[in-house]
């Protein structure tokens, strides 16, 4: 982990979330991925597998003020399906993961740990297609899609969330991102070293509280819209 690391609690805060490497370090088992690609001329398509351990935690104190250290490590698995289409001016790709704890691919979701130090992680979903069709006037279509699931197991009380797309964790006010959906398209107009293209960004995220058990109540959804323009000359 080097750009994007797992999440956790802050050694002096412990209900704050913060994200650092040394979670995975500390649990020793670097992230293992296996993959298999097929090729043909005009098809790519692929699946994968990873498995990831992390240790939030290197000591932990009981029910009575009395400081251990910590042998439990939160292991999660991930699976993933993936594809390419090229003919002609068109090109189609497509992927989607499934996983649990996915905070250092920049997932939303996460996981809890309990008041006993056990860890639960939380069930993700992630998914995309893209069409690009042409060459010098060339227009795309993004859709895009993730989501919460919420815990593996109901929480029990008093267990603290550590992850991605949440706000004011672990307080009364704590909101979270149930699920986020994502269309864009996109129109550029290519020649020779030249570039012009502009893209419109539709983004709808649904949002809520989180229930004593773990799962997100959706309360509201809210969007926003953006319009990126670009002008590059590549020499």
């Amino acid at each position: 982990e080097m750009h994007y690391t797992s999440t956790g609690p802050d050694l002096t805060t412990p209900t704050t979330n913060t994200s650092t490497y040394t979670y995975q370090r500390n649990a020793i088992l670097p992230e293992l991925y296996v993959g298999i690609e097929s090729k043909s001329e005009n098809l790519l398509v692929g699946f994968g597998g990873e498995y990831k351990s992390i240790m939030p935690n290197r000591y932990f104190t009981d029910g009575s003020g009395v400081k251990h250290l910590n042998t439990n490590v939160l292991s999660t698995p991930a699976v993933m399906l993936y594809g390419s289409y090229t003919s002609g001016k068109l090109t189609v790709n497509a992927k989607g993961i499934l996983g649990q704890n996915l905070t250092n691919l920049n997932f939303i979701g996460g996981y809890a740990i309990t008041p006993d130090n056990k860890y639960i992680p939380y069930n993700n979903l992630s998914t995309f297609i893209q069409f690009n069709y042409g060459v010098i006037h060339q227009v795309g279509l993004f859709g895009g899609y993730t989501k919460t699931f919420g815990p593996a197991k109901d929480l029990p009380i008093g267990s603290y969330f550590y992850g991605l797309g949440v706000d004011k964790a672990n307080t009364a006010s704590e909101r979270m991102i149930s699920d986020i959906y994502r269309i864009t398209p996109t129109y550029s107009y290519n020649y020779k070293n030249w570039k012009l293209g502009v893209e419109l960004e539709y983004t709808n995220a649904g949002w809520g509280s989180r229930s004593t058990t773990g799962s997100i109540n959706t309360i509201e959804r809210i969007s926003n819209s953006r319009i990126y323009a670009i002008l590059q000359y590549t020499f």
